[in-house]
């Protein structure tokens, strides 16, 4: 009871003491939006959609989650077998502009090859 008799008493108002404690609401304001957008942020990137999910063991790829079409599991199989890769795991996340290909493993290298087999099929 005695805030709200302090807050109302005009008598006492110290113009000074208001504007200082309006900026720290503001930064109060301020510091709390960020801290959702940063909480929404990582909440959306928390658990990534895989559109599909291809595992290289042994030189060939197979689907192991998702939908693709056979030719680019060739394509992929072909990448492989021309530089040598044996194992690790392909990754498609819907992006902006269409597919983005994500490799794990020793495959960091062909990424580039892989992700134009996916937007430029033979």
């Amino acid at each position: 009871m005695f805030f709200y008799a302090r807050l109302f008493d005009h008598q006492k108002f110290d113009p000074a003491c208001s504007s200082s404690h309006n900026h720290l609401m503001i930064g109060m304001w301020i510091g709390s939006g960020i801290c959702v957008a940063l909480i929404l942020l990582i909440g959306l990137n928390w658990k990534r959609q895989y559109l599909f999910v291809l595992t290289i063991t042994e030189g060939k790829a197979q689907l192991t989650h998702g939908k693709v079409d056979g030719p680019f599991i060739e394509d992929v199989n072909r990448i492989c077998e021309l530089f040598s890769v044996r194992e690790g795991v392909i990754k498609a996340v819907a992006g902006r502009k269409g597919v983005n290909i994500l490799c794990d493993g020793p495959i960091k290298a062909q990424q580039r090859a892989i992700q134009n087999a996916m937007n430029h099929p033979l």
